[in-house]
């Protein structure tokens, strides 16, 4: 078997307490999945290879059989992450917050010059203001200005909306 095997193109599931490998994303990468009775087997189409097997749990779930597994998250992902996990938060000011320790477990954000963030640079577009007779009143309470938020298209990171 094969020693360093990566999968690309992987998810993270927040709040999943084990790791897991999904089977359609291994065949999409040239690998084949065969699953029998006792567990499964990975195995590489143009060599035919076996380069993960798996064995079979009381559960129904299938374990990666020895070698060392890890999951990485490059520094980039977890920069805009911890950006939007802030409400958005200038970069500079996750710096600080991370110096100072002001937040526990935070990690040590790396500051890029390239970062774009579209809801960032959608809430910095300029408004267009009101005209003064469009907003003046002769009564109190005649006219109320109020901020509204809703509904939205948008759906959260966990799918809420």
């Amino acid at each position: 078997m094969k020693e360093n095997i990566k999968a690309r193109n992987v998810m993270y599931v927040d709040g999943l307490k084990h790791n897991f490998l999904s089977a359609s994303p291994m065949c999409d990468q040239g690998n084949e999945v065969v699953f029998q009775s006792n567990g499964c087997v990975i195995h590489e189409l143009d060599t035919g290879k076996t380069i993960i097997k798996c064995i079979i749990t009381q559960n129904n779930l299938y374990i990666l059989k020895g070698g060392q597994k890890q999951c990485y998250l490059s520094k980039t992902d977890e920069n805009e992450l911890w950006h939007r996990r802030l409400g958005h938060l200038i970069f500079s000011q996750i710096r600080k917050s991370c110096r100072l320790k002001e937040v526990h477990d935070l990690p040590d954000i790396i500051i890029t010059k390239n970062t774009i963030c579209k809801p960032c640079l959608v809430n910095k577009q300029p408004r267009v203001h009101l005209s003064e007779n469009e907003g003046s009143t002769s009564k109190p309470l005649e006219l109320i200005h109020t901020n509204l938020c809703g509904p939205t298209r948008k759906k959260s990171p966990r799918g809420e909306q």
